[in-house]
């Protein structure tokens, strides 16, 4: 759920960001499948962290416009939604891991299927080893370190946001300033501790954070930006089409999704899995 361009309505699916989404998906089951092919495909999470961030500011900002919003309701939709999906995942991989694996690997993988149930499967692998050894890599609810991060970003982002909105701040400000700290930290400790760089939740929020400031930006100045956009769209039509077309904004955001998906094919390109990720490069 995401508002339009014109900023006074919401639109209740984007199939653009769902394919977005699939797109992402498909990276990061690439990059697991052929590591040594698709070498840079696991930025495929950070696009996650992006989309997931902007889909959940913009419900949250829009609930709170509307004075429906309410913590309790926000953390249901969520236990809906990931859970049984989850428990599934859980349940299947004990059910596998009883009759494949040793007493000490076992344990080890209880370890981690409470640590994903938990929601903090980014902290207890951080504790245990590096990312990118064979071993971590190995391990069966790997995966869930994300879920982890997102999770831990949900209990924060909300109730701040919500404690903000209650006390008259504007919401890009806020989230500005905590995009702005988590990439700092991100800048920080990427050559320092490159294990808390990639685990840890406050040098992974900024992703997340990216996008809740469009999302906000979109709500904020949704009609100058649309304005904006008519503007240049009927620079772009004349300078490229020989006959007079729709000034509706089509051309600008035919270029941008050209873009957008050309620098995203650059990130595969140009990115690896090394102690230097996150870093500068995730940006």
């Amino acid at each position: 759920m995401s508002n339009t361009n014109t900023g006074n309505t919401v639109k209740a699916y984007r199939p653009d960001i769902d394919g977005l989404r699939a797109l992402a998906v498909l990276f990061v089951v690439a990059y697991h499948a052929f590591p040594a092919f698709f070498k840079g495909c696991f930025i495929g999470v950070d696009v996650f962290f992006v989309i997931s961030g902007f889909l959940i500011c913009g419900i949250i900002l829009t609930s709170l416009e509307s004075n429906t919003f309410s913590i309790k309701g926000f953390y249901r939709r969520r236990i809906y939604r990931l859970f049984p999906a989850l428990i599934t995942v859980l349940l299947a991989t004990m059910g596998f891991g009883w009759f494949s694996l040793f007493a000490d690997e076992y344990t080890g993988l209880g370890k981690h299927i409470a640590g994903g149930a938990g929601f903090v499967a980014n902290l207890v692998i951080w504790q245990e080893i590096d990312y990118w050894d064979i071993a971590t890599k190995l391990k069966p609810l790997l995966h869930l370190w994300s879920l982890g991060v997102e999770e831990q970003y949900y209990i924060i982002f909300p109730c701040m946001l919500l404690l903000a909105w209650k006390k008259k701040f504007k919401p890009t400000t806020l989230i500005a300033v905590m995009l702005l700290f988590s990439f700092a930290c991100n800048i920080y400790y990427y050559k320092r501790d490159p294990g808390l760089n990639f685990y840890a939740p406050y040098t992974r929020f900024w992703e997340l954070m990216v996008g809740a400031f469009l999302a906000a930006m979109v709500k904020d100045s949704g009609l100058r930006l649309h304005g904006a956009i008519l503007h240049l769209d009927y620079f772009l039509a004349r300078l490229v089409f020989t006959e007079k077309i729709p000034n509706d904004g089509r051309s600008v955001k035919n270029l941008l999704s050209v873009l957008g998906i050309s620098l995203l094919f650059l990130a595969v390109w140009f990115c690896r899995a090394d102690a230097n990720y996150p870093g500068i490069y995730a940006m």
